[in-house]
């Protein structure tokens, strides 16, 4: 996958959340909340978004570059101790 695909599909996740808090607001969803409850809300569902999305960015960054595989072929060689 090449950077700019992968830039689309973030602002495409960003467009998406952004679109679904609107149409939220604008049934009415956020009625019983007060100012500071809406922006907490947006606040934390934006926060939450990036750093999912970051993470799954650094799972893939990982794997693509053979850190991942280093890893693995050092826990190979470890034997557990029997169990008496």
């Amino acid at each position: 996958m090449t950077r700019s695909i992968l830039v689309r599909i973030i602002l495409g996740a960003c467009a998406i959340t952004a679109l679904l808090l609107l149409c939220t607001w604008l049934v009415g969803g956020f009625v019983g909340l007060s100012g500071h409850g809406v922006a907490a809300l947006i606040i934390g569902i934006v926060v939450s978004m990036f750093l999912g999305i970051g993470l799954m960015v650094a799972v893939f960054a990982s794997s693509r570059s053979g850190h991942d595989d280093a890893a693995g072929e050092s826990t190979a060689s470890f034997k557990r101790p029997s169990e008496d």
